[in-house]
């Protein structure tokens, strides 16, 4: 019987006597199993953590990634201790995520929520050694921290280290009050027993196991797979956000910028964790109210609404310095469901009314429909409204009507610039009657636009909408599962049934961020956004259930879900590249459809669909409601236009 390694190494002479357990041992952890994650196997791109953080060689000579020396796949990484004596140390480090100018931009991750950690070692060395991993926290300092000690044998055979990450747990030794919610790196410690000449450590398979498992990939109800990934989603960026002003980061790769739309989509899930017991009630209402204090210093700032990001510490915009109009649209709609729960109190209602309504969308109106955005003067772009307008079906201008429909100070009705968006064409993809509404532009069709309104809005039971064309009128919901029918058809007559969608995203280089579609790839017919996965579930399409299997048990996951982009070339038995890094928003639209595919009867759209407001709304844009008995089907009419 295989042995995990828990062995408190008060005395580091039983490491001989050990070494023939530890040769023994094995970790639990196994694949198919998706409450195990993977936080660092040598196979994705650079030496980037699943995390998003890189690996210091620290005292080392060197770290690298190297295929001669694996425990699994074709990579694993090196360490280079060098010429150590007795009683001397090496270290590297495993952070959290990039680093900012000053200590200030440092972002953590949580441990909490994981039961052990696991890896997997070989001892190039010839020597004894003795290993520890160090936990600390965003302090950084040596007087807050955990250490996990454990015997490492001389033999060069792969050993697993299991590490408990309840810190009472006997092996650990715990140096102040380390704070596992707010982890800054992981450290790995090796000490020479005996001489070393220019040794190596072989390092591989480091994962993160949560509790409650295992959840068998290829035979646990889809309901519970879903549940589990949009939980780890969901805590993965509720644990990203500000102490100090509430905003999520841009990515988790970089410390330096925070996101308007990522936190648009944090607010906005904010009800149905809550719901689900993720959350508290009180910490909720105390996220909210801190979250608007940083949106008036924002618009105190702004000339018409907060801008789409801003340094993680000064707030200045960032990146392209501008106000996006849809992204301030999901952060006021996010704001309007939120002010109208129940459980709101008063006092938090007329806080959240009065910033919404400083919210000016009527400054983004021109006779051709809703502009883009309005820029800063910078090196990258003239001061003032952009001349780009959205001119096509993206469901992007439907977010901002809504938004600046329901604000009381700016107001402008919802019908103003509903159809606006007059590059609409029909186009079939693949063998099906139906054609989908999509941008008349290949280049502007990427999944999640089609998917976007209905993430907010629920009007699944209604008609086609207002626009004058008839053979272009549509209804959202059901034009959005036309789409993603055309897709996994599509997909399946290429002889890629469960790769799942190329989507809106950088294609792993960070170079190089289209919105990539199976309109238009961009010459990269090998690329796919596994986050795209949670669409065509949530449309319900054929086939969609086997594909996120597929994902999940090739590992295209890690602590913040389903992997954002990856290479897999037709025929080939595994990924080619699979990114580390994350950016927030496809992770927060990746969680938001998977809470609606959840959530059935209480999804929030629906709740949201539901309030008196909206549902005026919706009655001036969708005028017809289909009988019961003659339900809309999806894309109808039928009427065919060139791709």
């Amino acid at each position: 019987m295989s042995l995990p390694i828990m062995l408190s190494s008060a005395s580091q002479t039983l490491a001989p006597i050990l070494a023939f357990l530890l040769l023994a041992s094995s970790c639990l952890a196994v694949s198919g199993d998706l409450t195990v994650v993977s936080l660092f196997d040598g196979e994705r791109s650079d030496r980037l953590n699943t995390w998003g953080g890189a690996f210091s060689a620290g005292s080392a000579e060197s770290v690298a990634v190297q295929s001669r020396n694996v425990h699994s796949g074709d990579r694993a990484l090196e360490i280079r201790l060098g010429t150590l004596e007795a009683g001397d140390n090496r270290f590297v480090q495993c952070f959290a995520s990039g680093f900012g100018p000053t200590r200030d931009y440092h972002q953590t991750r949580d441990l909490r929520r994981y039961e052990r950690l696991e890896f997997w070692l070989r001892n190039a060395t010839g020597a004894l050694l003795s290993g520890s991993l160090q936990v600390k926290d965003a302090r950084d300092s040596q007087e807050h921290r955990a250490e996990y000690r454990y015997p490492i044998p001389a033999k060069a055979d792969w050993i697993c280290i299991q590490v408990p990450l309840e810190l009472d747990n006997e092996g650990w030794t715990v140096e102040g009050e380390p704070d596992l919610a707010n982890v800054l790196s992981l450290d790995f410690f090796f000490e020479a027993l005996a001489p070393v000449h220019d040794g190596a450590i072989q390092f591989d398979d480091l994962v993160l196991v949560e509790p409650g498992g295992p959840a068998d990939i290829e035979h646990a109800p889809m309901a519970q797979l879903v549940e589990l990934l949009a939980r780890r989603q969901w805590e993965g960026l509720w644990s990203t956000r500000s102490p100090i002003h509430s905003l999520i980061p841009n990515n988790s790769y970089q410390s330096t910028d925070a996101a308007l739309n990522a936190t648009s989509a944090v607010l906005w899930m904010l009800p149905a964790a809550t719901r689900r017991g993720w959350v508290g009630r009180d910490e909720a209402d105390r996220y909210v109210a801190a979250l608007l204090q940083t949106l008036d210093i924002l618009l105190d700032q702004a000339k018409h609404v907060p801008p789409r990001n801003v340094d993680w510490v000064t707030l200045r915009p960032s990146l392209l310095p501008e106000e996006s109009s849809v992204d301030a649209a999901f952060l006021a709609l996010a704001l309007h469901r939120y002010k109208t729960l129940p459980s709101t109190p008063a006092e938090l209602r007329r806080e959240i009314d009065r910033v919404q309504n400083r919210f000016d969308f009527a400054a983004f109106a021109c006779p051709a429909g809703w502009r883009m955005a309005y820029r800063y003067a910078s090196r990258l772009a003239e001061k003032g409204m952009v001349s780009a307008t959205y001119d096509g079906y993206t469901n992007e201008g439907a977010v901002v009507s809504l938004a600046s429909h329901l604000s009381q100070s700016h107001h402008v009705p919802i019908e103003t610039f509903w159809s606006t968006d007059t590059c609409r064409v029909r186009v079939r993809q693949a063998s099906f009657d139906a054609a989908p509404v999509v941008h008349a532009w290949k280049e502007f069709r990427a999944p999640f636009v089609q998917a976007l309104f209905n993430l907010f809005v629920d009007v699944r039971q209604r008609g086609v909408d207002i626009y004058p064309e008839e053979q272009l009128a549509a209804n959202p919901w059901q034009n959005f599962v036309c789409y993603q029918e055309h897709v996994m058809a599509s997909l399946a007559e290429s002889g890629r049934p469960w790769f799942v969608q190329p989507d809106a995203g950088d294609d792993g280089t960070l170079t190089n961020y289209q919105q990539f579609s199976i309109y238009e790839p961009f010459g990269q017919p090998d690329l796919f956004m596994p986050y795209s996965a949670a669409f065509p579930l949530l449309a319900g399409t054929d086939g969609a259930e086997a594909a996120l299997r597929f994902l999940l048990r090739h590992g295209l996951h890690g602590p913040f879900g389903l992997a954002d982009s990856a290479r897999w070339e037709t025929g080939a038995p595994k990924p080619s590249a699979v990114t580390p890094r994350h950016d927030f928003w496809n992770t927060a639209l990746a969680t938001m459809a998977m809470l609606e595919w959840l959530d059935g009867d209480q999804r929030s759209s629906k709740a949201f669909a539901e309030l008196p407001e909206i549902k005026k709304a919706m009655d001036r844009v969708f005028p017809v409601t289909p009988k019961a008995s003659q339900p809309q089907q999806a894309g109808t009419p039928a009427v065919m236009a060139a791709g």
